[in-house]
C-alpha cells in the first residue's frame, strides 16, 4: 500500500503523476484537497489544466505514488511505454 510521502522529506519525479494533498490552498474553509499532479522544478501542475492558468499552480505538503492501473488499461499501456524508452 502507498503511504503519503512529506515534501521536506523527498519529492516525486518530475513529470510522473502523482497524488498531492494540502490544507486551505485556495479554499477559504480551509479543507484539504486532494489533485493529481505532476512535479516540474519546485511546482505542481494539475496535468489537465493549462500551465499558465493560477488555478493549475499548487503548493502540497504531501505526496503519494499513484496505485497500478489495471492490466489492460490505456494508462498500464502508456507507463510500459515510458518504462522501456518509448514515447
Amino acid at each position: 500500500m502507498n503511504k503519503w510521502v512529506s515534501i521536506k522529506d523527498k519529492l516525486p519525479e518530475e513529470h510522473d503523476p502523482v497524488l498531492i494533498t494540502n490544507f486551505g490552498y485556495k479554499d477559504p474553509k480551509n479543507e484539504r484537497f486532494y489533485v493529481v499532479a505532476v512535479r516540474r522544478g519546485e511546482q505542481y501542475f494539475d496535468q489537465d489544466l493549462d500551465e499558465d492558468s493560477e488555478d493549475n499552480y499548487y503548493e502540497p505538503d504531501f505526496w503519494m505514488p499513484l496505485p497500478t492501473p489495471p492490466e489492460g488499461s490505456l494508462m498500464q499501456t502508456v507507463i510500459t511505454c515510458k518504462q522501456v524508452g518509448g514515447e
